[in-house]
């Protein structure tokens, strides 16, 4: 009996130990730790990042090249989104509901317990909006921060630019960066993107079951402020900088019009009109066509308008109706008017539409002898006589008086000399397109051209005058099948030029060959003997590359090589048309 009465109170003893271990426990874990509390509360309590502001930029006299415009992103925390009205944020944010889901299974892609990035750079008047119904949209928030502004808009290959953080980047620097952040790439804006970016601010936020936040947690103990990055002086000056941007463009080797990349043949990187001459650059001929049809503005009216003025000015040149020769048969090659495109595009066109015409191809046809007729009006700085075939009738019988007029084209000599200093680097320098057909002792100015031709080899063309100063000599070269201007075109007009002007050849090679090896070059396509199949060739314009281009032809097969390795190396050039 005894012995049951004391296993009676030792199970009692035991349940009460249990019991007040319990107790003690249950008393530390909602009385003296606030574990437990967070945990439970874990929804209702959040880090929110305050982002710190860019240092800004300055040049060597503190004039801002890079500072910082506010803006805000819309945030979502996927695991913590409860049931919502989307059409109702879809409409307040501007997209569609299609375009929210893909962004939110974005979101969700990158973590279900992390906040992300929905909605970039929303307005003020949206931030406003969303404010006013954040209630409603449990899970999600609203983030302030500030995006890069470039008041002048120079200096981008030295400033770099922002960019959002890559999943490489977000391994490399561990803890800072969250998806949706942005980060310095190139630049000093990547060199010193420490320096630059500062260091976030953390707020512990408590949210009730709304959605609406009461507080900082624990008054603010556990939070830190945002530190603005550090500002940097550089030793650039802006105002020499900006000169010299707007007195070049930029070629890398391509420009992009609208939805369409039009070739160029090669990368000149900063380039101005000089250079691009002479480098027979397409890219710099783009990017003025463009400038000068958007100079009124940028409407597709005022881009026509500016385009007719253009064109009769263009008429002044000799371009688009005959020049008045004494020999029948002259015809007047196509150069369209405002009216013409009006009828092939309605209202809807303006210069990405006609941007071919920048270097001559397209709705502008020119004869040879016309072009002549231009290199003799860049000659004289300005004016030309008509030209004509006969120089006397009979004895001593004057021609027409109409062959002895000026005709001015309408541009002051002065503007002139910039041209010719391209034409005659095109020729004289090693930048040149032509510099293999530089005459000995005298300056000869000229430019290079390459015709496309969708039937087989591009055809060569070269345009020029000699000497520079008291100039004796216009002459347009075009060789069928020829290929790149510096071909076959140029070394035949430096033959021509050199015979006219010094009555006598020097005997000298151009790209390797003698003028004896030019004169028995054969350039008849080789499919003219064989049932016509076109080539297999694009458009350049169309970033393609011409394969036919890049081939000198030859007599037989037997010509001798050393003729033959220009084509391995052919010089650069622009098209024309």
């Amino acid at each position: 009996m005894d012995q049951l009465f004391n296993r009676k109170y030792i199970i009692q003893g035991l349940f009460v130990l249990i019991a007040l271990i319990l107790l003690g426990k249950l008393f530390y874990m909602q009385v003296v730790s606030d574990r437990y509390f967070l945990s439970a509360n874990n929804n209702a309590l959040r880090k929110i990042y305050t982002y710190p502001a860019r240092g800004v930029i300055l040049d060597r006299n503190n004039k801002v090249l890079a500072q910082n415009q506010p803006t805000y992103d819309l945030l979502v925390t996927p695991n913590q989104v409860k049931e919502f009205d989307t059409l109702s944020l879809c409409s307040i944010i501007g997209i569609d509901t299609i375009e929210f889901r893909k962004k939110f299974d974005k979101a969700v892609s990158q973590s279900r317990f992390q906040e992300s990035i929905l909605q970039k750079l929303i307005s003020v008047e949206t931030y406003a909006a969303l404010q006013e119904k954040m209630f409603n949209f449990r899970g999600f928030s609203v983030r302030k921060r500030t995006i890069r502004f470039y008041p002048d808009s120079i200096a981008a290959q030295f400033l770099g630019y922002m960019r959002e953080v890559t999943p490489t980047d977000l391994e490399k620097y561990q803890g800072y960066y969250k998806p949706g952040d942005y980060i310095g790439k190139g630049g000093i804006e990547k060199k010193y993107e420490i320096d630059l970016r500062g260091t976030k601010g953390v707020t512990h936020m408590l949210f009730n079951s709304k959605n609406v936040a009461q507080g900082s947690y624990n008054n603010g103990k556990l939070d830190s402020a945002a530190i603005p990055g550090e500002q940097l002086v550089t030793t650039i000056d802006s105002r020499i900088q900006k000169l010299g941007e707007e007195l070049t463009f930029n070629c890398p080797g391509y420009y992009v019009a609208g939805n369409r990349k039009f070739k160029c043949e090669h990368i000149d990187g900063p380039i101005a009109l000089r250079k691009g001459i002479a480098r027979s650059c397409n890219t710099y001929f783009y990017t003025i066509f463009a400038k000068l049809m958007t100079k009124n503005g940028g409407s597709y009216a005022k881009q026509q308008n500016t385009y007719e003025d253009w064109q009769n000015k263009v008429r002044k040149f000799g371009i688009g109706d005959t020049l008045g020769i004494d020999f029948p048969g002259e015809k007047a090659y196509k150069l369209f008017r405002k009216a013409d495109y009006d009828k092939v595009h309605s209202k809807y066109w303006g210069n990405t539409t006609i941007m071919s015409v920048a270097i001559g191809q397209g709705e502008i046809n020119t004869t040879p002898l016309q072009m002549a007729n231009i290199m003799a009006i860049i000659a004289n700085r300005g004016y030309y006589l008509k030209p004509h075939v006969v120089k006397v009738i009979g004895n001593g019988k004057g021609i027409d008086p109409r062959f002895k007029e000026k005709h001015f084209a309408g541009i002051d000599a002065r503007f002139y000399e910039p041209v010719i200093d391209g034409m005659q680097d095109a020729v004289n320098t090693q930048i040149g397109t032509a510099i293999e057909s530089k005459l000995p002792n005298i300056i000869m100015c000229g430019k290079t051209g390459t015709v496309q031709n969708s039937r087989g080899k591009n055809h060569s063309v070269f345009i020029g005058f000699a000497p520079r100063d008291n100039p004796k000599i216009a002459i347009a070269v075009i060789v069928e099948n020829g290929g790149y201007g510096g071909a076959y075109a140029a070394p035949i007009a430096s033959f021509i030029a050199e015979k006219y002007l010094t009555d006598s050849l020097s005997g000298r090679t151009i790209n390797g060959s003698t003028i004896q090896m030019y004169k028995d070059a054969n350039l008849l396509p080789n499919f003219l003997s064989k049932p016509f199949r076109p080539k297999s060739k694009t458009d350049s314009l169309l970033n393609k590359t011409d394969s036919l281009k890049k081939a000198l032809p030859v007599k037989s097969k037997n010509t001798n090589n050393a003729f033959n390795k220009v084509a391995d190396k052919p010089k650069t050039n622009a098209t024309s048309k």
